[in-house]
């Protein structure tokens, strides 16, 4: 079975890098970046299943980040939001990509 291959773009990634270890421990494949330039170079020469952008950045802003993603991949999931969103809702959006391929049920209730 191939690995999902998530990019996680955020300018204070390190923040989030218990998250990334546990997405990584569920067998997701996770590259990271810390803004918007990078975001596109790695999107032009990898296939992405999904990608976590950062709305606040500093050089291009996540919104601007996103239009050029669309120009390049405009099938490309995207999440975008905050640091602190991100580290907020994290099992919320693990559960998301999970449905998102068929790994989860979504009749599932999570307790």
């Amino acid at each position: 079975m191939r690995k999902i291959r998530i990019l996680w773009t955020d300018d204070e990634i390190e923040a989030l890098k218990p998250h990334i270890l546990f997405l990584e421990e569920k067998g997701y494949s996770v590259d990271t970046c810390s803004n918007g330039n990078d975001t596109i170079d790695l999107v032009k020469i990898n296939s992405y299943d999904l990608v976590f952008l950062d709305e606040n950045m500093p050089g291009l802003s996540g919104i601007e980040t996103l239009k050029l993603i669309r120009e390049i991949r405009n099938d490309l999931p995207v999440v975008m939001g905050a640091t602190l969103i991100f580290a907020t809702i994290f099992v919320t959006i693990n559960i998301f990509v999970d449905i998102i391929y068929g790994v989860l049920d979504p009749r599932v209730r999570v307790k």
